[in-house]
C-alpha cells in the first residue's frame, strides 16, 4: 500500500559541478518517505481496517489468506507493518515547486526546470 499523494516532502541537491552533468552521479535525492506523521498514520489506519474488517467480509475474505483474528494486534502494530514493508512506486514531483520560497518554491527568473518536479503539489495521476 502507498499513499497516492503523501504530505512528506522530498528533497534534490546538486552534489557535483562537472559538465556535462550525469544522470547516475552529482544529484543527491531524498524521497523522505513516512517523514510526515500524517503519511504513517493514514497507512497504518488503511492497513488496520483492512485486515480487521475488508479482509473478513465477502467477496474479499474469499480471496485473502485466513488470518484468523487478524494479522495486527493494535494499531502500533500497523505502523511498525508500514515502517518495514514501505515501497516506492511514485514519480518524482515538486522538488523544484514553481511557488513561492515561504512556502517551499525554489524556482525563480535564473533556474529552468523542464520536467514534473515543478509541478507545485504531488498529483493523484501518472506523471
Amino acid at each position: 500500500m502507498l499513499r497516492g499523494i503523501p504530505k512528506a516532502k522530498a528533497t534534490m541537491h546538486i552534489t557535483s559541478s562537472s559538465t556535462p552533468p550525469s544522470t547516475s552521479e552529482g544529484v543527491a535525492i531524498n524521497p523522505a518517505y513516512l517523514s510526515h506523521p500524517l503519511d504513517l498514520e493514514l497507512l497504518a489506519r488503511h492497513m488496520y481496517f483492512m485486515d480487521r474488517k475488508l479482509s473478513q467480509t465477502a467477496p474479499l475474505g474469499g480471496l485473502l489468506e485466513d488470518r484468523g483474528a487478524g494479522k495486527f494486534a493494535d494499531l502500533e502494530e500497523a505502523r511498525q507493518y508500514v515502517r518495514r514493508t514501505r515501497t516506492r512506486a511514485h514519480h518524482f514531483t515538486s522538488m523544484c515547486a514553481m511557488a513561492p520560497r515561504a512556502v517551499g518554491g525554489v524556482v525563480d527568473e535564473r533556474l529552468r526546470v523542464c520536467d514534473a518536479s515543478v509541478v507545485p503539489l504531488t498529483l493523484r495521476a501518472n506523471t
